[in-house]
């Protein structure tokens, strides 16, 4: 029982950071507009937004 209760906070935890990650890479992308920088912050803001989307039609969530 323990291990499979383990096994649900990593996947828990791994979530939480990749959501993070998509919040700063958006952040990111933003600022990077912000400076001029359009081409990268145009495609932060794209995988920022549709990586997400493409990780739950994947696991079978959409």
């Amino acid at each position: 029982m323990e291990s499979s209760s383990g096994s649900e906070v990593t996947l828990v935890v791994w979530m939480m950071l990749a959501r993070l990650a998509g919040i700063f890479a958006f952040g990111a992308g933003v600022l990077a507009m912000f400076n001029n920088r359009w081409n990268t912050g145009v495609i932060l803001i794209i995988g920022s937004v549709v990586l997400p989307f493409l990780s739950l039609y994947y696991h079978g969530h959409i």
